[in-house]
């Protein structure tokens, strides 16, 4: 491949194709960057609408009387085979994570699912199916009277992998 930096004068042409070659790489790129987080702006805000509802439809005696509004913070969904999420911060190192999963017997396809992720005593973390009001308050009363670990915990980093 020839050198295009040390062109002599006849390659003009070639050189002012290459500029403008540039500029719109760089052009596209940039709108690609903008749609991105425009796509990614939506993504969030709809991951907390998605959390809201979920809350507001299967715990209205608890969750939707205690989270304040705002208390969701929308995450993207980085990929092709993950769905945007939601969490709410809790207190005491205690999140709640909203997201959808892929359900056939659904006419969208998805369903929603609520997490607890909270520490245990040993310093991991315990993740916590929630389907109802009911689990939701025995899982609490369980977490006041934890003082030792029952190795249902993994460290904080491994949460969300394969």
């Amino acid at each position: 491949m020839a050198d295009l930096s040390l062109a002599g004068n006849g390659d003009d042409l070639l050189l002012t194709l290459l500029s403008l070659a540039s500029d719109y790489r760089r052009e596209v790129e940039a709108a690609w960057d903008r749609e991105r987080r425009e796509s990614e702006a939506i993504e969030r805000q709809a991951a907390v609408e998605q959390a809201s509802d979920f809350v507001a439809l299967h715990f209205p005696h608890t969750l939707a009387k205690a989270l304040p509004a705002g208390a969701w913070q929308g995450y993207p969904s980085g990929g092709e085979s993950r769905q945007p999420m939601a969490t709410a911060y809790l207190g005491a190192e205690a999140f709640l994570i909203h997201g959808t999963e892929y359900d056939g017997d659904r006419p969208d396809g998805l369903r929603g699912f609520l997490l607890l992720l909270h520490p245990c005593p040993c310093g991991d973390y315990v993740e916590t199916w929630i389907d109802s009001e009911y689990d939701l308050a025995f899982v609490l009363d369980d977490l006041r009277r934890a003082d030792t670990c029952e190795e249902l915990c993994r460290p904080p980093y491994s949460f969300g992998g394969e």
